[in-house]
């Protein structure tokens, strides 16, 4: 089936991407590409978070798709932050043919100047990476060394136990809408201390917004004194029944009191309610072992020279 590049329409494309992310990993059994959460998440927070909200249009205008004869999607180029730099090929095999102009385009948006020489990153799963390297290799590309980020995976079997320390709580957005408060532990989670390099309420109202946010999936422990103590959200994704933990943190002052792990089962229950099978987070961490996790999935960079 031929297949023709066109121009990303935000108001038209951004489900359509989300909806394709969701049905090639459910047909392929393996994560092939993005998972939606990612989607999501790029789009409604990294995006504004690293280029303002005027970087969004910046990242969409960056983004490339290609479309079989039905109007089905084949084949998505997209970055993860409003700059050039890393490229993500996101591929339905089925349509293999398109991956050398997929390459050709990343190169063309994607490349940088570093030490006075044009470069480009292609980062893609191992799935993918196991079944087209080749491709990538035979263009000139090179493996980056170096530890890969790990998709790690946790089954989801029921309900489990909670354990809070006394005096603690478990709250979701959808209880108490704090934005303040909310980008406040996730600001000092993330190690920054000083509150300019926080997320702005703005940002937090525009990750709200993203398709597949559910305040009842925002998730954060208060502490006795009212402060928000640990953070997570969970994003649901019903083609798969699978949740991804997208971000996770505990404030510096209440780490190693079993916050951290708290607000993960509790996104579990709450991910069980809603008939997922499994839990995904973007780590492969000791920490997300020690709760059931196991690296699954390995994400691979590709760097040339131009």
């Amino acid at each position: 089936m031929a297949c023709r590049p066109v121009t990303y329409d935000p108001p038209r494309d951004f489900i359509r991407v989300r909806d394709f992310l969701a049905s090639t990993i459910h047909r392929l059994g393996t994560l092939f590409t993005w998972d939606i959460s990612r989607w999501n998440y790029a789009r409604h927070f990294v995006v504004p978070y690293r280029g303002g909200m005027k970087g969004i249009g910046t990242w969409e205008n960056r983004i490339g798709i290609w479309e079989a004869d039905d109007g089905a999607i084949a084949g998505v180029v997209n970055g993860e932050i409003p700059g050039p730099g890393i490229a993500f090929l996101q591929l339905d095999p089925r349509h293999e043919v398109i991956l050398d102009d997929m390459i050709s385009y990343a190169e063309k948006r994607f490349a940088v100047d570093r030490e006075g020489r044009p470069q480009v990153t292609i980062a893609v799963h191992d799935p993918f990476h196991d079944r087209f390297g080749n491709r990538l290799a035979a263009r000139g590309y090179q493996p980056v060394p170096g530890e890969p980020e790990w998709m790690s995976e946790r089954p989801i079997r029921g309900m489990e136990a909670v354990h809070l320390p006394p005096g603690f709580s478990l709250r979701s957005m959808a209880d108490d809408d704090d934005v303040e408060a909310r980008r406040t532990v996730l600001g000092l989670s993330f190690g920054h201390a000083d509150p300019a390099e926080w997320v702005t309420q703005e940002t937090y109202r525009e990750l709200q917004r993203a398709p597949d946010y559910r305040k009842d999936l925002d998730l954060y422990v208060v502490a006795p004194d009212g402060a928000f103590a640990a953070c997570c959200i969970a994003w649901h994704d019903h083609v798969n029944r699978v949740g991804t933990f997208e971000p996770v943190g505990t404030h510096p002052a209440f780490r190693r009191m079993g916050l951290g792990r708290a607000v993960i089962i509790e996104g579990i229950n709450r991910l069980a309610a809603l008939d997922a099978t499994r839990a995904w987070v973007g780590s492969g961490q000791p920490f997300y072992g020690a709760i059931g996790f196991v690296k699954k999935y390995k994400e691979i960079s590709w760097k040339k020279l131009l």
